[in-house]
């Protein structure tokens, strides 16, 4: 009896450290990518930069998309028809990013849809 007890702990013990590693946490990010506020960027690649393997994702109809990432930080890239390619870094604690090109802006909120950050695209 003493030995069955001893095996089921030893094996829960192996079967939880090895669940742990094989788990990696994501972050879901949303994005709402815009040319002017009425007309969304459809078809959009959201890349997360030296991925591997590729972690990335195309905006729809409306401009939006979610990206899943590994690294709160992660530097994201996003390539659209238009005059150029958009590279920026994730902002921490972010949970939506509204990228507006006639603007020249990518806010970042978080997930109480308060504003984290602001910045101009160059």
């Amino acid at each position: 009896m003493k030995n069955n007890k001893l095996y089921i702990i030893l094996f829960c013990i192996l079967f939880f450290s090895f669940s742990s590693f094989s788990q990696t946490e994501f972050k879901k990010i949303n994005f709402e990518l815009l040319y002017s506020k009425k007309n969304p960027i459809v078809g959009a690649n959201i890349v997360v930069e030296n991925s591997n393997p590729i972690i990335g994702t195309s905006s729809d109809l409306n401009g939006k998309a979610e990206l899943d990432v590994k690294n709160e930080n992660a530097k994201v890239l996003i390539s659209y028809l238009g005059p150029s390619d958009l590279n920026f870094e994730i902002v921490r604690n972010t949970y939506l990013i509204k990228v507006n090109i006639q603007k020249n802006t990518i806010i970042f909120y978080n997930s109480n849809l308060k504003k984290i950050k602001r910045v101009k695209i160059e």
